[in-house]
């Protein structure tokens, strides 16, 4: 493995330890619906759609698109996690 090759290695190790965090609050946060903080939401489901391609996990990309555009449509946060 390169030096290169390592480093995006770990990248991409602290960037899955950041979205399982992220991934907590998002549910936490869905879970409490309007009594939450909605644009905290928001946020967080756009920046993991955003990280999740530039780090190499299209399925993560892929699911908080889905997320993101069902909150833009006023789908009910709860109602929209598996």
């Amino acid at each position: 493995m390169t030096t290169r090759q390592a480093r995006l290695a770990r990248l991409r190790a602290l960037f899955v330890h950041d979205a399982l965090a992220e991934q907590a609050e998002i549910e936490r946060l869905a879970a409490a619906g309007p009594a939450g903080d909605p644009a905290r939401l928001r946020k967080l489901v756009h920046d993991l759609r955003g990280s999740g391609g530039s780090y190499g996990f299209p399925a993560i990309t892929a699911a908080a698109a889905a997320l993101e555009a069902a909150l833009k449509e006023g789908g009910a946060p709860a109602a929209l996690l598996p």
